[in-house]
C-alpha cells in the first residue's frame, strides 16, 4: 500500500473511515457522509482502495464538524475521476462558498476546466480562475485551487493558471462540504480522493511533488 504523503502545513486531508465517515488524518476535523454511496469507500482502479468515495450526482456528500476559517494564504486539492464531463451543471468537489459572496469553491465547470473563486461580503464581489486544459472521461485527474493572498489560481496535475488580483477575500464559517454546494442542491457525480486544505500557498514545486507522489495510486491494475 502506497503511504499518502503528509506535510507540516495540511489543515484537513480526509480518507475514508467505516461506514459513512470521512476521517481527518491532520486534526481529527471529521465528516459525516449522506446519501447512498458514500458510505462505502471504494474505488476502481486504485491501489489503496481507501482513499475516496464514490458520489452518485443525486444526493451523495460529506459535511465536515468544524469550519476552516482565517486562512489566508491556503490551498485545496484533490484527485478526482468523472465517468462523465459536465454538460449543463457544475461538479463541485469541495466548498464553503454559502452564496453570500465569501469563502470558497472549487469545482469543474461545464466543459471540464478546473474552476476556482473566492469571494468577499463588504463589495459583493468575487473573483474565479479556470485551468488551461480540460478533464477527460473516466480519467484520474489531481486539480486543486490556491488563493497566494492576492490571486486564485486554478491547478490541473502539475500546471497553474493564475486569475486576477483580488485581495482580501473574506472568511465563510459555513461548515465545508466534499461532493456539494452549501447553498443548493448540486451533487458531484463521479469520484473524490484524498481531499486537503493547506494553510499555505502552495508553489508549482509543491503541486507537482505531491502529484508525482501521489499519482501511482490511481494507475489501472495490470
Amino acid at each position: 500500500m502506497r503511504s499518502i504523503p503528509i506535510t507540516p502545513d495540511m489543515v484537513s486531508l480526509w480518507v475514508p473511515s467505516g461506514l459513512k465517515r470521512a476521517r481527518d488524518l491532520i486534526r481529527g476535523n471529521h465528516g459525516q457522509c449522506y446519501g447512498t454511496h458514500p458510505n462505502v469507500p471504494v474505488l476502481p482502479n486504485v491501489i489503496n482502495p481507501s482513499v475516496g468515495w464514490h458520489f452518485d450526482g443525486t444526493n451523495d456528500y460529506i459535511q465536515l464538524q468544524s469550519p476552516i476559517v482565517g486562512i489566508d494564504p491556503f490551498s485545496v486539492f484533490a484527485w478526482v475521476n468523472l465517468p462523465e464531463i459536465p454538460a449543463s451543471v457544475d461538479e463541485m468537489i469541495v466548498a464553503n462558498y454559502n452564496g453570500a459572496y465569501k469563502g470558497f469553491k472549487f469545482f469543474i465547470h461545464t466543459g471540464g476546466a478546473v474552476f476556482f473563486q473566492v469571494g468577499r461580503l463588504s463589495d459583493t464581489s468575487t473573483q474565479w480562475v479556470a485551468s488551461t486544459g480540460t478533464l477527460s472521461p473516466s480519467t484520474w485527474r489531481f486539480v486543486g485551487g490556491i488563493y497566494d493572498g492576492i490571486k486564485p489560481i486554478a491547478v490541473l496535475d502539475g500546471e497553474l493558471k493564475e486569475g486576477t488580483n483580488f485581495s482580501p477575500i473574506e472568511a465563510e464559517t459555513t461548515y465545508i462540504r466534499i461532493g456539494k454546494a452549501c447553498w443548493e442542491e448540486t451533487f458531484f457525480d463521479g469520484y473524490i480522493a484524498l481531499p486537503f486544505i493547506t494553510n499555505s500557498a502552495w508553489s508549482a514545486a509543491q503541486v507537482s511533488n505531491f502529484y508525482n507522489a501521489t499519482k501511482g495510486m490511481f494507475a489501472p491494475r495490470g
